[in-house]
């Protein structure tokens, strides 16, 4: 096999396994969202304990104040906004591969705001869930994090890279005119 095609063999496979990552986070986020009411209730029940019995510890003066039911909202809203950042990291990843640069990026943005309404749309169907147009937005503002922080992280990755250029070039320029 010559160097050009094990290369693009190479992107391919990497394209494939970003797309199934994706995939696969959509089929876990939809899964969560199958259960009827009285299962993900407990489960957020069952979190917001270990997350109450963590304050108790952390903040042993100040636990009496915490209100479980204030804290199970604030728990639920940061699941959906962390399971839709690491979505929006997943799409942008998998569009790289099959878009340029700018789009990609608004693609596996958008591609984050679809899933979040077809998801909540899907709720309102499942017994004891409802459709939340809150829950949409947390959804996008995630799927817009996890984008945004891998744009700045190439956007960094880049200019490091630009600065040990330039750092060895202005090497290569002193030792040339020590001569």
């Amino acid at each position: 096999m010559t160097m050009p095609s094990r290369l693009l063999t190479r992107r391919a496979t990497r394209a494939v396994l970003a797309w199934g990552l994706a995939i696969a986070w959509v089929v876990l986020i939809f899964s969560f969202s199958a259960q009827d009411g009285e299962s993900s209730a407990e489960l957020s029940s069952s979190v917001n304990d270990v997350v109450m019995d963590v304050l108790a510890v952390v903040a042993s003066e100040r636990i009496d104040e915490a209100d479980p039911a204030e804290v199970h909202n604030v728990l639920r809203t940061a699941a959906h906004f962390m399971l839709y950042l690491f979505l929006g990291v997943w799409f942008a990843t998998a569009q790289m591969y099959v878009l340029p640069a700018p789009m990609s990026y608004v693609n596996a943005a958008l591609l984050g705001l679809i899933v979040g309404i077809v998801d909540e749309f899907y709720q309102y169907f499942v017994p004891g869930r409802h459709m939340a147009i809150e829950d949409i937005y947390t959804d996008f503002a995630g799927a817009l994090t996890g984008v945004i922080m891998l744009w700045l992280f190439f956007l960094l990755r880049e200019k490091t890279a630009d600065s040990d250029e330039e750092a060895i070039d202005g090497d290569n320029t002193d030792s040339s005119t020590d001569a």
